[in-house]
């Protein structure tokens, strides 16, 4: 099974994981719409992103923004925009997917190539779409693809069922009269 690991961003990491080989079969980065078309024309089997919006660095960014000032908010405020355009883009082309909160990210190229064994050039962004698909194994993914499928009818935005208080994309409640 192909699997699309994503590095949502301004520059999107892109990388492609075949997980009967276990191994790396492209590492790329690219401007979300190209992004699109890009994982589009795999036809992957699942496709893993790192969901910002489950990230739990908040007491750290506050340190962070005395720092550097509000802009780190507004960063991470994009990145979980692009999480759930991700989304939606994946729910309307019915393609499963698992967004993950990010764990082993920012890794050297060196490291990378320890870790992957890839050598060919990449930048931050696409090593970091590709530690979210490495190692996964077929049953791994398999698995990935029956939880997705068997989510609750009705679920519209698949983190909502993960993390319902996740990023700014969760169901509405009907009681507050809105359309």
């Amino acid at each position: 099974m192909i699997v699309i690991g994503i590095d949502p961003g301004t520059v999107t990491g892109l990388a492609a994981w075949d997980t009967v080989e276990r191994k790396l079969l492209k590492v790329e980065s690219h401007r979300i719409l190209a992004a699109m078309r890009w994982v589009a024309s795999w036809n992957p089997g699942l496709v893993v992103f790192e969901d910002a919006r489950k990230r739990g660095c908040f007491d750290r960014m506050d340190e962070q923004q005395r720092k550097y000032g509000a802009a780190v908010r507004e960063g991470a405020g994009s990145v979980k925009r692009d999480c759930a355009i991700w989304e939606e883009f994946l729910l309307e082309r019915n393609i499963p997917h698992n967004g993950r909160a990010p764990r082993l990210t920012k890794k050297d190229r060196d490291q990378f190539h320890v870790l992957t064994g890839w050598t060919a050039r990449t930048n931050e962004h696409g090593r970091d779409a590709a530690l979210v698909v490495v190692g996964l194994n077929n049953p791994m993914a398999e698995g990935m693809v029956r939880a997705w499928q068997q989510r609750p009818n009705g679920t519209k935005y698949s983190s909502s069922v993960a993390a319902p208080n996740a990023g700014t994309r969760g169901r509405r409640s009907s009681t507050v009269g809105i359309a």
